[in-house]
């Protein structure tokens, strides 16, 4: 049983913290609120990060509408741009992934060659989109107040909490609707 934690708690450490060359959420959380890291980072298929986020409900959502502008068949040369997702509530559900509750809000474009997307997904970790989805935007909604944003600022202004930019790329193969399984980020299945 003790081995069996052991190997849990390595596999948890792992996705959730990561290290500095493959991070995962709770460490760019933390490097963003500490200052510390790379202002910009580009996240790729390998890390585990990415691994985890293709299969999160945002970009299963994403995927599913790039699937259905062309009828369940992404052809070459086509693109499905400027996605937007916006963090909301539905992100406090238990289900939301760890890194979908790190990025929050944040645009997408994906591009379709060779037969394979190509995702690319572009977010800003700053203090405006912090206290506002969390604090500032919440009491707004609920009072009617007209509370002003938090600012947002430059790292080299100041490092604790100063905008970091993360770009999330990988790629995927095209599978026809019907032909893939969902759920290991082949073409959705239709629903009837």
């Amino acid at each position: 049983m003790a081995a069996a934690n052991r190997e849990l708690g390595v596999a948890i450490h792992g996705r959730v913290i990561g290290t500095g060359a493959d991070p995962g959420p709770l460490r760019l959380a933390t490097e963003w609120a500490t200052g510390t890291g790379p202002a910009n980072r580009t996240l790729t298929g390998q890390s585990t990060f990415v691994q985890n986020f293709k299969n999160s409900r945002s970009v299963n959502k994403l995927r599913s509408y790039v699937y259905d502008k062309f009828n369940g068949n992404p052809p070459d040369g086509g693109s499905y741009t400027e996605y937007g997702n916006r963090f909301d509530t539905e992100y406090f559900d238990p289900r939301t992934s760890l890194e979908e509750h790190f990025l929050g809000s944040y645009s997408a474009n994906v591009s379709i060659e060779n037969g394979e997307m190509t995702f690319v997904i572009s977010n800003k970790s700053t203090t405006t989109s912090f206290f506002y989805g969390t604090i500032v935007g919440k009491f707004n909604e609920l009072t009617g107040a007209n509370v002003p944003k938090v600012p947002s600022y430059d790292r080299q202004q100041f490092g604790p909490g100063g905008t970091m930019e993360q770009t999330i790329t990988w790629t995927e193969r095209v599978i026809p609707r019907g032909e893939g399984d969902s759920n290991n980020n082949d073409g959705p299945k239709k629903n009837k």
